[in-house]
């Protein structure tokens, strides 16, 4: 569903971008929040797909699930309402208050806590047991 979430907010950049261009004053740029969230999106979707075969307990995949939910739907938020206020939400040149500091730190921290769950849901393709149940898909899994 967040993913699903992800895909809708793209359609909808996607007709704004259409109606009214890709440029927000002073620095936004919405096709680059269109990527992000298409992108976004599509990651969760593969990441939905290889979480059954990762060979984790349910309980370790529920808490990836509830690590992730709110991780996504923040990098969503933020990405996507910057954009729309014309502030590139990475390396702004014009947003300087502490609000928007915090803010930019909270998406960092965001997308690295992101990473770190990725990272530990890749071990368990790498272990010697999951070899032999699934060959090719975690050998196609590692390779991705």
């Amino acid at each position: 569903m967040i993913s699903l979430l992800g895909f809708v907010l793209a359609i909808g950049i996607a007709l704004y971008i259409y109606i009214f261009g890709n440029v927000v004053l002073p620095e936004g740029n919405l096709e680059r929040a269109f990527s992000f969230d298409v992108a976004l999106a599509l990651f969760l979707l593969s990441v939905a797909a290889i979480l059954p075969l990762s060979g984790l307990s349910s309980r370790k995949r529920a808490a990836i699930r509830w690590v992730f939910i709110p991780a996504i739907l923040y990098a969503y938020a933020f990405e996507t309402i910057q954009h729309f206020r014309g502030i590139n939400p990475r390396f702004s040149k014009v947003a300087s208050n502490t609000v928007e500091s915090i803010a930019g730190n909270l998406f960092a921290l965001d997308s690295l806590l992101i990473m770190i769950v990725v990272v530990l849901l890749a071990i368990p393709f790498y272990r010697k047991r999951q070899t032999n149940e699934r060959p090719l898909v975690v050998l196609g899994i590692r390779y991705g």
